[in-house]
């Protein structure tokens, strides 16, 4: 889960971040009820979908929507515009104009499209038509299995029409290709794969980082949110929210205080069990969370919103959250690495130094760009000795690094993971920024120790 010399990135979708606090601290307990006992489930599902069409390009879907809606949902109910509502499924048809309805604009669509081509690409914001539909199916299984038609509907419209679809409740604009692959391909019978039908947001907001789902609505079920995190451990804390939100659509109940029990092996899709079970160490692939209805914030989904719930503030916040993590999952600590500083590490670490101090003045004060920046430091140990770690930078304030420690301290007893501490600039041994398109800068000693060592990096 967490290495002595590396630190692994987020693989969630990142947005723009806000400027970090000085001090960072985890938020204080909350006073949220505990999510409602028994089934998850909301009463109805929601699904907005939309196809863009390109200009240029002859986008006449209504023909081939009617054709396919009788085959693939025949007795759905449809209304148009502001017709009367039917009860029960069904599918609202709008027309809105595109100043209505506007696609995503060129400098989004790196975050918010998957699999276009190049054409699309250049297509999609000159966009000049769209037809949008909002979809209100049952949950449970009987939605599961209206859910998947209306996925492949929307696969067969786009292909039919040479529009681009979009799915409003995740925010992203798909190839035919990679819809098929992502909202088709991974049902087991009408099962779905959670993870390839809702999407996650990891940003930085007040000086912390929140992990919030949207597109749960379309299972019918809450979307999942942590209020505060350490970024390093996204890579585990992901496929966590994963487990939650595949438990609950394949029936997981929730007791009197909001609980909820996560097993691994007992999950019912094969092909996710396998992928979750694949990050579990040393972990019993169990865990008890702690679910408690939360306030949706601006730009989250329009849904009920749940959150995990981890008992106490600052270092003892993110230790709950790393003992219900070890106990699923283990710990994957790589150990301490002993390594003499020699003259090639050194000028490495130099160059490290020079190229973060070069970017100083297009960092410091904009955390709110997206950037996630680790920096390494050194820390006195009692003995006289100095332990080499890594800090999840917060903050850039005058010559220092202002962040929370990620490595377990081994010869340090006043230190753990979590806690706030500062690295000097005249301390820094390496860093490691990772851009918002998924580039990363740095790392420069880290290569050459991870190679002395045996490892690889990415």
């Amino acid at each position: 889960m967490r290495a002595s010399f590396l630190g692994p990135c987020a693989v969630l979708t990142l947005q723009a971040c806000t400027g970090g606090a000085p001090t960072p601290s985890a938020p204080p307990p909350t006073e949220q009820a505990p999510a409602p006992a028994g089934s998850p489930f909301a009463a109805e599902a929601h699904v907005h979908l939309a196809l863009y069409g390109l200009p240029g390009q002859d986008f006449a879907p209504e023909a081939a929507f009617s054709a396919l809606l009788a085959e693939r949902l025949p007795g759905l109910a449809r209304f148009d515009g502001d017709a009367p509502t039917p009860q029960g499924p069904r599918v609202q048809v709008l027309t809105p104009l595109i100043d209505e309805f506007p696609p995503p604009p060129a400098d989004a669509l790196p975050y918010f499209s998957i699999g276009l081509s190049a054409d699309q690409e250049r297509g999609l914001p000159l966009a000049d038509r769209v037809f949008v539909t909002e979809w209100t199916l049952a949950t449970g299984s009987q939605g599961q299995g209206q859910l998947r038609e209306v996925m492949g509907l929307w696969s067969a419209l786009a292909g039919a029409t040479g529009g681009v679809p979009w799915d409003d409740d995740t925010r992203q604009a798909f190839s035919v290709e990679a819809w098929s692959e992502l909202r088709q391909a991974h049902w087991q019978g009408d099962l779905p794969r959670v993870d390839n039908h809702m999407n996650m947001h990891l940003y930085e907001l007040d000086g912390r980082n929140r992990l919030v789902t949207i597109g749960m609505d379309k299972l019918g079920l809450p979307d999942l949110s942590i209020p505060d995190l350490i970024r390093n451990d996204s890579e585990v804390l992901g496929p966590l929210i994963n487990a939650i939100a595949q438990t609950m659509i394949e029936g997981g109940q929730l007791s009197q205080g909001g609980e909820l029990s996560v097993d691994l092996a007992g999950l019912q899709h094969a092909e996710l069990r396998e992928v979750l079970q694949s990050y579990v160490v040393q972990g019993t692939g169990k865990a008890e969370i702690e679910l408690r209805e939360a306030t949706p914030m601006q730009g989250d989904a329009d849904n009920r919103l749940w959150e995990l719930s981890f008992p106490g503030s600052g270092q003892a916040y993110y230790a709950a959250q790393i003992a219900t993590l070890e106990g699923m999952f283990g710990n994957s600590e790589d150990g301490v690495i002993h390594m003499e500083h020699d003259e090639e590490l050194l000028a490495a670490s130099a160059r490290s130094r020079d190229e973060l101090l070069g970017m100083k003045a297009e960092l410091q004060g904009h955390f709110d760009q997206g950037w996630a920046l680790l920096v390494k430091g050194p820390f006195p140990t009692p003995s006289g000795g100095t332990e080499w770690m890594w800090v999840e930078t917060r903050s850039w304030s005058g010559d220092a690094f202002q962040g929370l420690l990620i490595n377990d301290p081994v010869e340090i007893p006043d230190l753990a993971y979590g806690a706030p501490v500062e690295v000097s600039e005249a301390d820094l041994f390496d860093y490691r920024l990772d851009l918002p398109d998924g580039s990363t800068k740095g790392w420069h000693a880290t290569r050459i120790q991870a190679a002395r060592a045996g490892m690889e990096i990415e």
